[in-house]
Order: structure tokens, then C-alpha cells, then sequence
């Protein structure tokens, strides 16, 4: 009886079993592995340097460079006033512009050697057209006459003691920015006659009365020249010498004293 059991239970099972051990009809297949070919071994030396490709560099932007600072050209008033300083025949010639430091400078400086009827500005000065003009006005019109007129004899040369340089009124320390920084100012301290004569600018002693008159009527008429005009008894910082400016104030008001 256990026998034919068994028996029955196998005839009932076998068809179950055969079809469990036969895969399925759509069963999907598994992809295969590519296969990866071993590196030969000579083609990578141990301690060989591996070359690894670097990225294409970014092209190099140009910078912008700075133009040189061109010349400003000249003026209306500048060519007119060259052109005047030609027709005087006074002796001068232009310098390259001058760039100082904070206000300091001049565009279109000259350099003045003479003026006219051969009367030379001893040193030489560095200064605007406008402000070699003025002297040269001054004086050809009341210097030159008035050393003429009181001592007999011709003007041979101006005592320049200071044109352009970078500074303050006075040198001081915060003061404002002189006219000498611009070009606009000129400081004499003398002047000398063809005959050997010298008339110091510093206050001469009573007795040399000529030379008292002569200094007062070229300095009474420089005001008519330049807008600013100092020297003697106007401070500590001009009792030797005249100082000339061509400072431009409101309403055209001028400085003399």
C-alpha cells in the first residue's frame, strides 16, 4: 500500500518536475561582456610618464594700452599772441609742455632769451606767450623810455630772478598755488644799463634819488601790463624784487601795491 503511494505521487509529480527543468519558451537572454584585451605589458613601462592631453589655451585678450597724451593744440589767442611776439622780434622759442605736479604746469610754454631792441632777460625764463608779452609791452613802452629819460642811457638787460616753478604763494606750506606754477608770473630784481649802471630793485638809499624814481614809475606802470604787481614795502616775502602775475580775478581787478 506505502509502495503504490509513493509510486502515484511520482506519476503525479513528474510532469511538474520535466517542466520546471526546461527554461521557458521567451525567456530572455543575458547580453555577454565585452571582452577588455589585457595591455601588453611593454607598452606601459612601470614609472613611464602617461601623456594626458592638456586643454587648447584661451586666446590672449590685447590689453588696452594708454595712448601717449597728445599736445593740446594752440589757441586763438595763443597763435596771435606768438605771432605778436615774432613781430616785436623778441628772442624766444617753444619748450615742450610741462606737467607738474597737483595744479603745476603749462601747456605751450616758451622759453624767453630777449626782447626787443636787444635787451636780454638775464637768465632766461620758461613762461605762458601771455605773460612774455606783458614784459615785453612793459618793457619796450616804460622801462626801456624811462632809463632814457632819467639816466641818458639804453636798457641792457632785465635781472630775472624767477619764472615758472612748481610751488605755493610765498613757498608756504597750504597756501594757494602761485602764478610762478602756471607760467603766468616773473620776478626782477634788477636791471642794468648799457653803461654798467646796476638798479637794484631793493629799496636804494634816499640819497640815490634817480634810482628811487626810476623804480617808482617802471612799477607804477607795470600795473597796466600784469594784474598782479608787488615788491618792495608790500611784505617780507618781495622787499627784493618786483613780482609780476597775470592772474585772472573777477571783474578784471588788479593788485598793486
Amino acid at each position: 500500500m506505502g509502495m503504490f503511494r509513493f509510486h502515484g505521487l511520482v506519476i503525479i509529480l513528474a510532469p511538474v518536475l520535466i517542466a520546471a527543468s526546461e527554461p521557458p519558451v521567451n525567456a530572455p537572454i543575458p547580453t555577454a561582456r565585452p571582452q577588455i584585451e589585457p595591455v601588453a605589458e611593454e607598452s606601459v613601462e612601470q614609472g613611464a610618464e602617461v601623456s594626458v592631453p592638456l586643454p587648447t589655451p584661451r586666446p590672449e585678450v590685447a590689453e588696452d594700452k594708454p595712448e601717449a597724451d597728445e599736445p593740446k593744440p594752440l589757441t586763438a589767442e595763443e597763435v596771435s599772441c606768438l605771432a605778436d611776439l615774432v613781430e616785436l622780434e623778441v628772442d624766444f622759442k617753444a619748450v615742450d609742455a610741462i606737467h607738474g605736479e597737483g595744479q603745476c604746469g603749462v601747456e605751450h610754454p616758451i622759453k624767453v632769451t630777449g626782447l626787443s631792441s636787444g635787451v636780454v632777460l638775464d637768465p632766461p625764463g620758461v613762461m605762458t606767450c601771455a605773460a612774455a608779452l606783458s614784459l615785453e609791452n612793459w618793457t619796450r613802452e616804460t622801462v626801456a623810455p624811462a632809463a632814457d629819460a632819467i639816466f641818458h642811457d639804453e636798457l641792457a638787460s632785465i635781472g630775472n630772478y624767477s619764472t615758472y616753478v612748481c610751488r605755493t604763494r610765498n613757498s608756504l606750506t597750504g597756501a594757494k598755488i602761485s602764478e610762478h606754477a602756471k607760467g603766468n608770473a616773473i620776478d626782477i630784481g634788477r636791471f642794468v644799463l648799457e653803461g654798467g649802471r646796476v638798479i637794484d630793485v631793493r629799496s636804494p638809499p634816499l640819497s640815490e634819488f634817480l634810482e628811487l624814481g626810476f623804480l617808482y614809475a617802471v612799477r607804477e606802470d607795470a600795473c597796466e601790463h600784469f594784474t598782479t604787481v608787488l615788491g618792495p614795502g608790500t611784505d617780507v616775502f618781495h622787499s627784493d624784487h618786483f613780482h609780476l602775475d597775470m592772474i585772472q580775478r573777477r571783474s578784471g581787478y588788479r593788485y598793486c601795491k
